[in-house]
């Protein structure tokens, strides 16, 4: 009940910070996935795994932080550590699918390979959301992370 008033408190960039982080848990499931299959595995998925869960606990530690430093930089903060390890792994993921890229989308070699078309069909969705993650943290940093209600704080001081 508690947790429900002070969720009402936050402002849009916490709104706009939960949708980042969804979208970096599916990323990396997407990415364990496309790891998954035989011959495409991705040898960076360790540190992806490791770089997605601390950006998740990153905004979760941005949103407690909101709550006793409202929006001072230090709320700010674990928002760019997020955003640059999600940056990290969108580079990862399309690192290791960009030889995928070429002989799929743009050459038709590996058309036949049903293991080179599963690996590229869930490696490219996660990386294209690794990037909208990104981008939708660095636009949700414009915004305030708590309401600012003048009247209620000198009233509780």
């Amino acid at each position: 009940l508690i947790m429900l008033e002070k969720i009402k408190k936050c402002g849009l960039c916490f709104y706009i910070s939960l949708i980042a982080l969804v979208l970096i848990f599916v990323s990396m499931i997407l990415a364990i996935s496309s790891s998954t299959n035989l011959g495409y595995s991705i040898d960076e998925l360790p540190l992806i795994v490791t770089f997605s869960i601390i950006s998740i606990l990153c905004i979760i530690g941005s949103a407690l932080l909101s709550f006793k430093f409202k929006n001072d930089a230090l709320a700010y903060a674990p928002l760019l550590v997020a955003m640059i390890l999600s940056g990290i792994c969108f580079m990862f993921v399309i690192s290791s699918r960009t030889y995928l890229m070429g002989t799929l989308w743009f050459t038709k070699l590996d058309e036949s390979n049903q293991y080179a078309v599963a690996a590229m069909n869930t490696g490219a969705p996660s990386f294209v959301m690794y990037f909208i993650s990104m981008v939708i943290l660095s636009i949700a940093s414009f915004f305030n992370l708590s309401k600012k209600n003048n009247a209620v704080e000198s009233a509780n001081n």
